[in-house]
């Protein structure tokens, strides 16, 4: 399942990408793409160094196109129901 911020733009070869990473590693459960804004501007220069270093502490933000595998979701959405 791919959940894709309403002005995000997905890159090229995304969707192949998914499938790849899905098909790569059983055990992933599923990820999301990399933020980039692209403006020239300062600020959004500043944003795209920003959510890299969120990135690498493990950070993610939901701006983006976030996948994950049918199976996780059903799982997740059982669990709440069950809360």
């Amino acid at each position: 399942m791919l959940f894709l911020h309403a002005d995000t733009v997905l890159p090229p070869g995304a969707l192949s990408a998914i499938h790849r990473a899905l098909d790569t590693n059983t055990a992933l459960l599923g990820g999301n793409f990399r933020l980039l804004f692209d403006g020239q501007d300062g600020f959004s220069t500043w944003l795209n160094g920003f959510y890299a270093w969120l990135r690498r502490r493990g950070l993610y933000y939901g701006d983006s196109g976030v996948f994950v595998r049918r199976s996780a979701y059903d799982d997740l959405v059982a669990l709440s129901r069950s809360r």
